[in-house]
């Protein structure tokens, strides 16, 4: 079985050329849940983005299918609805790696800042 993988995002910009609108969009890319990567995202009109830094998976998934239930015409609706089911699919083992990413990522911080207190330790010694 491949290692799940998850990563979201998020990021303002203009994307629509006929209008000077900023809008935030948040992506959430996801591999080893399938042959290839599976991808989802939706955009919210700036400042009305969640703000997904510590969210689970899951939430931040049910964040992005319900923007895109809140459409009255989406043409891509059924690929992201496809997209969400076979993550869905999943949802368990994806928020499991995600938190065990999240501990390994703190733990080596932790490491890293314990070799910097033990090296200024070392130099008010000298």
């Amino acid at each position: 079985m491949n290692k799940i993988k998850v990563t979201y995002y998020t990021h303002e910009s203009q994307f629509n050329l006929c209008s000077n609108e900023k809008v935030t969009q948040c992506v959430m890319s996801i591999s080893g849940i399938g042959d290839s990567r599976v991808v989802v995202s939706e955009q919210w009109p700036s400042g009305d983005c969640p703000i997904t830094d510590s969210m689970l998976p899951s939430e931040v998934l049910d964040c992005i299918e319900e923007r895109l239930e809140s459409y009255w015409f989406s043409s891509r609706r059924e690929e992201r609805r496809a997209a969400i089911a076979k993550i869905r699919e999943r949802m368990l083992d994806v928020d499991a790696a995600w938190i065990e990413d999240q501990i390994a990522d703190h733990e080596r911080k932790i490491l890293s800042l314990r070799a910097s207190l033990a090296s200024l330790r070392e130099q008010e010694q000298i």
